[in-house]
């Protein structure tokens, strides 16, 4: 008999942890999406009805081209998610990795948005001339944290000096 009573409360427990996630609240599924990348924060959000516009609200947007097929998908993937976003949502962090050169404009873009939304945390990689990172971001009285790394592509007219740098 306890076998059976065991048995019972077991498949009806299973029931119950069938779907946990329906009955957390907003800010704790926020919390959870926040760890991904914003395409797959967009994407998990159709799994439910109810979650279908949560990703306008993300405190974190993680942004990098390497999940999309091309960068013109990831710029106009980037350019709705901007548009689109609560307006009225703080933006916590913003993370923007991208390991080719980046167009100044989209650059100018990303810094404005966080800027004007009072991000608290910027983190910037990628590929750009040093004087396309707009200046605005240092003045920027929310920000917390800034994470900046820049690569650039360099063009040596003599290779031999650079030869005997390493020499030496």
């Amino acid at each position: 008999m306890n076998r059976a009573m065991h048995k019972h409360n077991q498949s009806k427990n299973e029931d119950k942890n069938e779907d946990m996630f329906s009955d957390f609240p907003d800010c704790v599924l926020l919390h959870i999406l926040s760890f991904l990348k914003a395409k797959e924060a967009v994407q998990t959000c159709i799994l439910s009805t109810r979650w279908k516009n949560l990703w306008k609200r993300l405190p974190t947007l993680t942004l990098s081209p390497s999940h999309f097929t091309s960068f013109n998908c990831f710029t106009t993937f980037v350019s709705h998610i901007l548009f689109l976003r609560d307006a009225s949502t703080t933006l916590h962090a913003l993370d923007i990795h991208h390991e080719a050169n980046i167009e100044r404009r989209l650059l100018r873009r990303f810094v404005k948005y966080a800027v004007s939304h009072n991000v608290q945390r910027l983190h910037i990689s990628l590929f750009c001339d040093i004087e396309h990172i707009p200046s605005r971001i240092f003045s920027c009285q929310t920000l917390t944290s800034l994470h900046l790394t820049v690569g650039a592509n360099i063009i040596v007219q003599n290779h031999s000096q650079i030869l005997s740098i390493c020499q030496h």
